[in-house]
């Protein structure tokens, strides 16, 4: 009996994880318990009803309350480093060559209603287009670096000083952030 309850805690648990990573990932303020239902069952396999995904949100938000500033500085800086590395892997993503492949076909010239081999032929043309990256990706990268700085409390902006500042980024091909 023991085990069986041991067993239970831990689906309980992970089946929290799970609704805490759709709350955050969904956005706190705009995800409903519904659509939290639709999202277990869909990517994790993991059939409940809105009661529950109420009780455990009851039961998160409680933890979450409890937790040390410490917890929680460690929990955001985590969310900023996978935001900074999505960021980031977009960026280099979108700097990609478009590759465009157009196929058709080109009639013989013969019976138009003659043998599949005889009907005509494929005519494959490749269009590469350089890409020059998405700015709003280097965005969201300098959003996260910022709330990590401020997390920290590196490069305090000084007495008197204004963040409206505008920063200017000069797109270099074929250099990478990780390079410099």
């Amino acid at each position: 009996m023991t085990q069986r309850n041991s067993r239970e805690q831990l689906e309980i648990e992970y089946r929290r994880q799970c609704v805490k990573d759709i709350f955050i990932k969904l956005g706190a303020f705009d995800v409903t318990q519904s659509e939290i239902v639709d999202v277990l069952k869909e990517d994790y396999k993991i059939e409940v009803d809105q009661s529950t995904i109420s009780r455990d949100l009851a039961a998160i938000k409680k933890a979450m309350r409890q937790q040390t500033p410490d917890d929680l500085k460690a929990f955001l800086f985590a969310e900023y480093i996978w935001a900074l590395r999505e960021a980031r892997g977009g960026w280099t993503k979108s700097q990609e060559d478009a590759v465009t492949e157009i196929q058709e076909m080109i009639e013989a010239a013969g019976e138009p209603g003659g043998d599949a081999l005889n009907r005509g032929r494929a005519k494959v043309s490749t269009r590469r287009e350089g890409q020059s990256g998405n700015p709003a990706l280097l965005a969201q990268a300098q959003a996260a670096l910022k709330a990590i700085r401020e997390m920290f409390g590196v490069d305090a902006a000084k007495a008197g000083e204004s963040d409206d500042k505008p920063f200017i980024v000069k797109v270099v091909r074929g250099v990478s952030i990780d390079d410099l």
